[in-house]
């Protein structure tokens, strides 16, 4: 329980830097210690699971970085136990701006963490996602009352029944400029994980991934999108041509030279001539200048036209 109100500031200070360390060992444990925190395995999810309302930001941030691990550990514990509260406290965290006077930005964070949860509950003997299905589920609930556990039946597994807003919130993450690479890498992760699953929201989401244009990185999680849903690879290398293209045309006003050229090709194929759009361009400034009362800066004649069939 979060008693930070009703304790002196100097205890609470001692009392967060305990958590905040014993978070971090933990983490540590997991990564080196192979199957060391088995036996404690639940108590650990429990204790973590139980800060995810800390006040505290960074407290928070470690537990945030510390649940695709544990799910990763134990992926059919965790999924049956700990799964639904791990994504939506992800998914809260994901969607919820940082105030002004919080200095640690969970929200980067929480998309990353978002993609490699889904990720690690990959079972690794029939390459399903656990909780991914669109078959009765069944889920462990403690029974605070009793120290028991009840056991309900879902209609479906929770990360199916998650899709559409997860994907909803990749796309809103990427046209975030704060959030684009994470929400790049939480892509790549999701339709690794999902395969055929993520196909029906890909169409969206590859066109929202070019908003923060070319770079590395983004190449790096197309390709990994085409190796996992090969039916987007001709999307995805249209879309990297077209943005290529307008890096090398120095354009960023909207004009596509590549749906330009196609066009041109088009036409050329179809025997209709088809004029240079550059030349167009240039000419129609012209003539703006002209008709503002300006002296053209270069005198042409426009009723002349540039026809690349000759």
């Amino acid at each position: 329980e979060d008693t930070s109100k009703k304790r002196p500031w100097r205890e609470m200070s001692a009392a967060e830097a305990s958590q905040h360390g014993s978070l971090l060992a933990v983490a540590s444990m997991l990564e080196y210690t192979r199957d060391f925190m088995l036996p404690r395995f639940e108590e650990v999810c429990k204790a973590a699971l139980k800060m995810t309302t800390h006040s505290k930001a960074l407290i928070r941030l470690e537990v945030v970085r510390l649940l695709p691990r544990l799910a990763r550990r134990c992926p059919q514990v965790f999924g049956r136990r700990y799964l639904e509260d791990s994504l939506d406290f992800l998914m809260n965290s994901a969607s919820t701006p940082t105030g002004p006077r919080v200095g640690v930005d969970l929200q980067p964070f929480a998309y990353s963490s978002l993609g490699q949860l889904i990720l690690a509950m990959v079972d690794e003997e029939t390459g399903q996602v656990i909780g991914g299905e669109n078959l009765p589920t069944l889920k462990f609930i403690e029974d605070v009352d009793t120290g028991g556990e009840i056991v309900e039946m879902r209609k479906c597994g929770i990360i199916y029944e998650e899709l559409a807003k997860i994907f909803s919130l990749v796309q809103k993450g990427l046209r975030n400029a704060k959030t684009t690479r994470p929400a790049q890498l939480c892509a790549a992760s999701l339709v690794e994980a999902l395969g055929d699953l993520a196909v029906p929201y890909l169409s969206g989401l590859i066109d929202d991934m070019f908003q923060g244009g070319l770079s590395n990185g983004l190449i790096e999680c197309l390709q990994s999108i085409a190796e996992y849903a090969p039916e987007q690879q001709n999307e995805i290398e249209l879309r990297i041509l077209r943005g290529v293209s307008k890096c090398l045309a120095g354009n960023d006003n909207g004009f596509d030279p590549l749906a330009s050229f196609q066009a041109s090709v088009h036409r050329a194929e179809q025997g209709t001539p088809t004029i240079d759009v550059a030349s167009s361009r240039r000419e129609t400034q012209l003539t703006q200048e002209s008709l503002s009362g300006k002296k053209p800066s270069v005198e042409v004649d426009l009723s002349k036209s540039i026809n690349i069939n000759k």
